[in-house]
C-alpha cells in the first residue's frame, strides 16, 4: 500500500502542531482585519457627521454674521414708523408723507431680502420664545386669556430664528373675589325682591 503523503498520519507531532497553529495565526488575522473594517467603517461614519456638522455650522455664521447689524436696523425701522406716525398726525405737506412712507417701503424691502421678517403675534396666544409681556390686562372673556391683546414693540426673525422678542401686553382673566361675587348675587336679590313687591294694579 502506497503511503498517503496528504494525510496527517505520519507526520511527526511538531508537524500537526505547526499547522494548527499555522490555522490559528490565520483565523486571528482575519479576526483583526475585521475589527480593523468596523473601526474603519465607524470612524468613516462619525468623520461624515462631523463634516455635515461642520458645513451647517458654516452656512449659520454666513447666515447670522450680520445679525447684530440687523437688529440695529430694525431699530431704525421703529424710528421710521415713529417719523411715519407724527407726520400724519401733524404734517399736511403731502410730499413729505410721501417722502417717509417710501422710505419705509424700501427699507421694509431690505430687510426682508436680508431674510427678516415681523414676528405676527397679535390676537395668539403668549408664547415666551418670541414675546415679551411689558403689561397685563385684566378682561373678563376667558377667550381672551392669556392671549396678545396689544404691540407695543414689533419684533422680528430672522430666517426663522427670533432677531428681537416682541413686546406685548396680554390678557390676564380677572378672578372676582368672594365678597364680590356675594354683593353681586345680594344685588340681583333686591332687584328681584322689589319687582316682586310693586303692585301695578289699579
Amino acid at each position: 500500500m502506497k503511503k498517503d503523503h496528504f494525510s496527517d498520519k505520519g507526520k511527526s507531532h511538531d508537524d500537526l502542531k505547526g499547522t494548527h497553529d499555522e490555522k490559528d495565526n490565520i483565523k486571528e488575522r482575519c479576526q483583526t482585519c475585521e475589527s480593523l473594517m468596523e473601526q474603519l467603517l465607524r470612524a468613516r461614519a462619525e468623520f461624515d457627521n462631523a463634516r455635515k456638522r461642520w458645513d451647517r455650522d458654516r452656512v449659520d455664521i454666513i447666515k447670522y454674521a450680520n445679525s447684530g447689524l440687523l437688529q440695529e436696523l430694525v431699530g431704525f425701522m421703529d424710528v421710521i414708523e415713529q417719523a411715519l406716525k407724527t407726520v400724519n398726525e401733524h404734517c399736511k405737506d403731502e410730499q413729505v408723507v410721501k417722502g417717509v412712507e417710501l422710505m419705509q417701503s424700501n427699507f421694509i424691502s431690505l430687510l426682508s431680502k436680508k431674510g427678516v421678517e415681523v414676528i405676527d403675534v397679535k390676537g395668539k396666544a403668549f408664547d415666551p420664545h418670541t414675546c415679551e409681556m411689558v403689561a397685563p390686562c385684566d378682561v373678563e372673556d376667558e377667550g381672551q386669556d392669556g392671549m396678545v391683546l396689544d404691540i407695543v414693540q414689533k419684533g422680528y426673525k430672522l430666517d426663522g430664528k427670533v432677531l428681537r422678542t416682541t413686546k406685548v401686553i396680554v390678557g390676564m382673566l380677572t378672578k372676582k373675589t368672594e365678597v364680590e361675587e356675594q354683593g353681586i348675587e345680594n344685588k340681583s336679590d333686591e332687584v328681584e325682591d322689589g319687582e316682586k313687591g310693586t303692585d301695578t294694579t289699579l
